[in-house]
């Protein structure tokens, strides 16, 4: 389980653009590259702001058919431990700043997420999420 980390503004940037690539293929669908961020206090802030807005600003395309732009999960299954995973880690104190649950109407589909003020011992550090879900730890400055 890999996690990028941020401590500095080009650093933040980068992670935001390259966090949610175009995948190429008929479909064009989005494809989320890294999930787990560890982000200087300093940065925290702006990285939540400007990861919502990337995520606002997807093409979902047409969720009835093939043109959808986000990724969906293959099976119910594989769905239903996204959920789990996400409200475990909500009851173990992560916020949600946007998604946290499935789509309501629409098979296999879950709501891109930002989990944020996260720790180590959650469900969403210890735990691989194979779904549009983004967990967001702080990182605190070192003590001088």
């Amino acid at each position: 389980m890999s996690q990028q980390i941020i401590s500095s503004k080009s650093e933040l940037e980068q992670a935001v653009k390259s966090s949610i690539i175009l995948k190429s293929g008929t479909l064009d669908q989005y494809q989320i590259v890294n999930r787990r961020f560890i982000v200087d206090i300093e940065y925290y802030d702006d990285f939540l702001a400007q990861l919502k807005q990337r995520l606002i600003e997807l093409d979902y395309g047409n969720l009835r058919d093939r043109t959808r732009k986000v990724e969906v999960l293959s099976c119910q299954e594989e769905l239903s431990q996204v959920d789990d995973k996400v409200k475990s880690s909500i009851d173990q104190g992560a916020k949600v700043l946007m998604g946290g649950q499935r789509m309501v109407g629409f098979d296999q589909y879950y709501l891109p997420t930002i989990l944020y003020d996260t720790t180590p011992d959650m469900t969403c550090w210890k735990q691989e999420i194979k779904g549009p879900v983004f967990v967001v730890l702080k990182a605190l400055a070192d003590p001088v």
